[in-house]
């Protein structure tokens, strides 16, 4: 039987082109399978290489082909792709990184603060309304060390914004700092022993003490301390010296009166005494509960008095019901059983207080936790619990200030405010918590109640 096969072809892909390895065994060159014919039976076996089995080629395959170029052309777009993505979200993070930095970087403070004091005023001019903080600024940078001091931080409240700094002074030796407006409206405090008046529309200290102080022989020796007298003394200082002696000191009149003698007591007693920018005045208060009279309703009450200016004076205060047996003609030795006279002031607080009645604005109202909020010669406002329960159902009231009716209420979110409310030509500012501010227009709409300022 001849040996010789015509048109064999690869078992594998069918391929005759192929090449002989060695006798009766072959490799396809187009699959490289290698085979080799039995020479008893013809038969055709062969050995299939895996590992190097080639692609169809195009002119075998055509839908492989074009089915794996579109496959290359979309893994190479999906790469593409992701490689834009991951580059991008590599930029984005290295900016956000560099941006969170310089945040952080702007946000270091390159001092310690320690708060002393604030004060919110309305500017004269403008009537914008003012925070003003001060704190105490410790550098920790030796090279700025001339910036350590006591620093005036003036912020707008509406434009929740600083508009100026000012240092008043290098060190700090007292973190007693107390405001008053005097009987000539503006504004005065003390520091460190000293006295400043606080430029409202240009926003600056000016330094007053020096001129008042030289003022006086007496205070020649030297000052101990200064302070303001108590708030029902009006625009007194109380003022000590080396020489160990104490006085009362009215500087817009300077007038001086020693303590410990009856000088002042007879400069404020009575309706006679007066300097001559005395004037009739009216102010606003609640009675407080009474021990005499535990049923008596606490009452909102107008009292008139007669105003001395910035002069010796005793403003009255908080009154109460109660038995005057003085008044039903006693000695000065009462008991239970003795007449009395049902009295809200006495005879003696008439006189020092320069007090010519006190009316009761809403007869008949029951209050709770009240407390006026603010007053002028046109406007009062005061705060309230709604009713006796134990729910902080605080409200903000305006009163007719001439026939007691309510004009209107606002529910409040918290209780109560730390001090009187200060009127700016929009509304009213006042804090019902530590470095937070709430604004009310005129007619008790709440317009921002979380203004959070930093020092």
């Amino acid at each position: 039987m001849a040996k010789e096969i015509k048109a064999i072809k690869c078992p594998q892909c069918s391929s005759t082109s192929k090449t002989e390895i060695k006798p009766d065994v072959y490799r396809c060159n187009n699959c490289q399978t290698e085979y080799y014919l039995d020479n008893d039976d013809l038969t055709v076996n062969y050995n299939h290489n895996y590992a190097n089995t080639p692609k169809s080629s195009p002119d075998q395959n055509p839908i492989k082909n074009t089915i794996t170029g579109i496959a290359v052309l979309v893994a190479a777009i999906v790469i593409f792709v992701l490689f834009r993505i991951i580059f991008s979200d590599s930029q984005s993070s290295t900016s956000s990184t560099a941006t969170v930095s310089e945040e952080k970087k702007e946000e270091v403070i390159p001092y310690e603060t320690k708060k002393i004091g604030e004060y919110v005023f309305s500017q004269v001019n403008t009537q914008d309304p003012i925070v003003l903080y001060v704190s105490h600024r410790e550098y920790r940078d030796p090279k700025d060390h001339q910036k350590t001091g006591v620093y005036f931080l003036f912020y707008n409240a509406l434009q929740k914004k600083l508009v100026k700094e000012v240092k008043l002074a290098d060190e700090l030796t007292s973190n007693n700092l107390k405001f008053r407006t005097f009987s000539d409206g503006k504004v005065y405090f003390m520091l460190q022993n000293n006295l400043y008046r606080l430029d409202q529309d240009g926003l600056s200290v000016i330094e007053v003490g020096s001129t008042y102080f030289k003022a006086q022989a007496k205070f020649e020796v030297g000052i101990v301390s200064a302070d303001f007298d108590s708030d029902n003394r009006g625009d007194a200082l109380e003022v000590s010296t080396n020489d160990g002696k104490k006085f009362y000191y009215y500087p817009l009149i300077q007038k001086v009166y020693k303590a410990g003698t009856d000088d002042r007591a007879r400069a404020e007693w009575g309706f006679k005494n007066l300097l001559s920018v005395a004037k009739k005045k009216k102010y606003h208060t609640f009675s407080t509960q009474s021990s005499d009279f535990p049923d008596e309703k606490i009452q909102l009450l107008t009292v008139s008095y007669l105003d001395n200016g910035p002069g010796p004076k005793k403003t009255p205060g908080k009154m109460s019901w109660y038995k005057d047996y003085f008044a039903a003609g006693g000695n000065g030795f009462y008991t239970d059983r003795d007449p009395y006279v049902k009295s809200l002031f006495g005879v003696y607080e008439e006189a020092a207080c320069r007090i010519y009645g006190a009316k009761d604005l809403t007869p008949g109202r029951n209050y709770f936790s009240p407390n006026i909020a603010f007053e002028d010669d046109s406007t009062l406002l005061i705060e309230i619990k709604g009713d006796a329960s134990k729910t902080e159902n605080y409200k903000l009231q305006k009163i007719n200030h001439k026939n007691g009716q309510v004009e209107w209420t606002t529910a409040l979110p918290g209780c109560c405010f730390r001090e009187r409310l200060v009127k700016f030509k929009n509304g009213y500012i006042g804090s019902l918590s530590d470095d937070n501010y709430i604004i009310f227009d005129l007619n008790g709409k709440i317009i921002d109640k979380q203004i959070r300022l930093s020092i």
